[in-house]
């Protein structure tokens, strides 16, 4: 409910914030977010960051995908 989107809210605004700091910290060296992981966990960090990137940006197309399949099929189912 509504709780829950304030509280998903809050919480990847704040984890938002915690990104820009830690690329702060890192200074020039850190250019992508994998950058941000390797220099807070190491090669590990590097590796989980990249694949929840790729598993965030797959999920964005997938949604796209269904949306624009549902509105289609009532344009279609209209005629």
């Amino acid at each position: 409910g509504v709780v829950g989107m304030v509280t998903v809210s809050v919480l990847s605004t704040v984890c938002v914030f915690l990104l820009l700091e830690s690329k702060k910290k890192l200074g020039a060296r850190a250019r992508t977010f994998g950058d941000v992981g390797y220099g807070a966990c190491g090669r590990v960090g590097h590796i989980t960051v990249e694949a929840c990137v790729v598993l965030s940006q797959m999920g964005f197309c997938v949604a796209y995908i269904i949306f624009i399949s549902e509105n289609l099929w009532k344009y279609v189912d209209f005629l």
